[in-house]
């Protein structure tokens, strides 16, 4: 009788054997362990798990990021909304001079007195500052209105001219300064954006504000005789409609706000 040989696997470890690895290569495809070519080097599934969650938490940043950016859009385009309201306030009430700020237009839509009124309605520990701090802007702007127009009449050889020397208000700064501070500010007015006057510089050159308003600074040497005559009778007549704004402006909230009243007298008394 013949010794019995090794043992054989059956039939059905054979398909075991057969079937086991390629179960496991598709297991694999399935976690992308393998390419379609069957390619690849198997990941365990934990870190591939890992992978996942790196990916979900990604994702979820970008989604934060996008939403935090249109909420910022949202909020810069209602701010340019409320923006246009006022300027569109501002134009039909006053129509031969313009702002040189926004805080200038914002003050001149509301009123100097109606400011300071509604201030001094709600007495707090900061009344005092906030009224002198809107009070001394109304001067500042009328003061500075003054000096431009005392520096474009400048630009007249004999008062009773009606037109500018264009020699003088070519060469001189102070002439040229004050019809650039008028065309900065009708172009800042156009577009709702006032450049940044003070603050940190990233860098030892110019702030975006300084470029721009020297272009326009130096484009006066290029600008047509009928051109520089109109801008400096556009810029005479603003400096003039301007001071004189803020002038009653000043002396009606004088007259009616007591606040003001004390602080107008408590200057005088600092200044004698």
């Amino acid at each position: 009788m013949p010794e019995p040989s090794q043992h054989e696997p059956s039939i059905s470890e054979k398909a075991d054997e057969r079937h086991g690895p390629q179960e496991e290569r598709l297991f694999a495809i399935v976690r992308g362990a393998y390419d379609e070519e069957g390619h690849g080097t198997v990941v365990p599934w934990n870190e591939q798990q890992s992978g996942s969650t790196e990916d979900r938490a990604t994702t979820q940043d970008e989604l934060d990021t996008r939403r935090r950016e249109a909420s910022l859009t949202a909020i810069r385009e209602s701010r340019k909304h409320e923006l246009r309201l006022v300027r569109d306030r501002f134009e039909r009430r006053y129509t031969t001079w313009i702002p040189f700020s926004e805080a200038e237009m914002t003050l001149a839509v509301t009123g100097l007195t109606t400011k300071a009124n509604k201030i001094l309605s709600k007495i707090g520990p900061n009344t005092l500052s906030v009224t002198e701090k809107y009070y001394q802007a109304a001067k500042n702007y009328r003061n500075q209105a003054a000096v431009h127009h005392a520096n474009l009449m400048d630009a007249k050889i004999f008062e009773q001219d009606l037109k500018p020397s264009l020699d003088k208000v070519r060469q001189t700064p102070e002439i040229r300064g004050a019809l650039a501070d008028y065309l900065y500010a009708k172009q800042s007015l156009e577009r709702l954006r006032w450049g940044q006057k003070r603050g940190k510089r990233k860098s030892q050159g110019r702030m975006p504000r300084e470029r721009e308003y020297q272009e326009i600074f130096d484009s006066m040497d290029f600008k047509s005789e009928e051109a520089l005559i109109a801008i400096w009778e556009m810029a005479v007549q603003c400096a003039h409609s301007r001071q004189e704004y803020w002038q009653i402006e000043i002396e009606n909230t004088e007259n009616s706000n007591e606040l003001v009243r004390a602080i107008k007298t408590e200057d005088q008394t600092h200044r004698t």
